[in-house]
């Protein structure tokens, strides 16, 4: 019956630790969501001032955006495999 009784605190300690990384995963995910949104807001602004101020064009700003996320989506399956060749063994 001990060992019943261990194994229950075992359960009920690990999902009470389970719900509170959940928590604070849900706070900082929270804190993330708020940035992305404050810098959203703020490129919007920045590529209307530039429009307005005549510094580049509104498709010129997309076009901008556009390219540096195929960049970034690029340099990240180059990364990726590496990844896999680096975690290939090679035995003789």
């Amino acid at each position: 019956m001990r060992d019943y009784d261990d194994k229950l605190c075992f359960i009920e300690r690990s999902v009470l630790e389970l719900g509170s990384e959940v928590y604070k995963l849900k706070q900082e995910l929270k804190t993330v969501r708020f940035s992305h949104k404050n810098i959203l807001d703020q490129l919007k602004a920045l590529r209307l001032l530039l429009d307005d101020g005549g510094v580049i064009s509104l498709d010129d700003f997309d076009g901008a955006i556009d390219l540096a996320e195929a960049m970034a989506i690029d340099c990240e399956e180059y990364n990726n495999s590496l990844g896999d060749i680096k975690s290939k063994k090679y035995g003789h």
